[in-house]
């Protein structure tokens, strides 16, 4: 049974794998002349994909110490820090991934809110 159960979870694993790569490859690249498709399919796969959080809200700010409430704010921020963070991480991975090498290299590989400034 145990080993039923492991092999179901490697195969949901590889179908979802292979779900994640088809929505990615969907994505026409954009190369200068297609951007209102690909900023749509974009935007639907990145949804599709949970992965939108980046996009739809501005990166969390660190509460002052000597704010009212602080541990409060402390919390409400390290809870959307932990959504965003590797939201626009895997958005700019996607992103990058979905532009012609050309245009792609003036993309830096690290900025705080290079998801929401990209598409």
């Amino acid at each position: 049974m145990l080993l039923t159960n492991v092999f179901f979870l490697i195969f949901l694993d590889a179908a979802s794998y292979a779900h994640i790569t088809r929505l990615i490859n969907s994505i026409e690249p954009i190369n200068g002349s297609n951007y209102i498709s690909w900023k749509e399919k974009l935007e639907i796969n990145l949804a599709l994909l949970d992965l939108d959080y980046a996009l739809n809200n501005d990166a969390p700010k660190e509460p002052q110490q000597d704010a009212e409430n602080y541990e409060a704010l402390r919390k409400e921020y390290n809870d959307k820090k932990a959504l965003w963070e590797p939201s626009n991480r895997k958005c700019l991975m996607i992103i990058k991934s979905s532009i012609i090498e050309s245009i792609r290299c003036a993309i830096p590989d690290s900025n705080k809110e290079a998801c929401r400034r990209k598409v």
